[in-house]
């Protein structure tokens, strides 16, 4: 790695020269479109939930927080699926071209042990079972399911 060429990044990861024009990382008067031996470090940015506090996203995200060490991230997407739960395709908005449902589907991303993935889905599961013990939640893939 050359210390030298690395740039720090807001929210932008990679080698694309146009997104790295737009995002403001590199300028026109670059002298090289090849971006192939840049090191570029990225710094994620942090989530922010704009939400009242009095809601059930609100309510699951200050419980997840203060019961487990996972990143808040976890709970809100853990929120936002228990949401998709509950509606269960009862809830839907009529489209001219079809009716839309709230399914949701939810990756947590994060570093293995670090991030505590296993944590937020656990303290989720067990929630759902215990709020919708017929709504059976997926346990695994295989690469074909996916």
């Amino acid at each position: 790695m050359n210390n030298h060429n690395m740039k720090y990044v807001n929210g932008i990861i990679g080698t694309d020269y146009e997104q790295l024009l737009s995002a403001g990382v590199i300028s026109d008067s670059s002298p090289s479109k090849d971006l192939s031996n840049e090191v570029f470090k990225v710094e994620n940015p942090r989530l922010e939930i704009k939400l009242e506090p009095d809601n059930l996203v609100m309510k699951y995200v200050e419980y997840g927080t203060k019961t487990c060490d996972a990143y808040p991230e976890y709970h809100y997407t853990a929120a936002l699926s228990l949401i998709s739960i509950c509606t269960n395709r009862n809830l839907r908005l009529k489209l001219a071209q079809d009716d839309l449902y709230p399914n949701i589907w939810a990756m947590n991303l994060g570093k293995t042990t670090i991030s505590r993935k296993s944590a937020a889905i656990g303290k989720f599961n067990r929630f759902a079972e215990e709020l919708f013990p017929l709504a059976a939640l997926p346990q695994g893939y295989s690469p074909e399911g996916l």
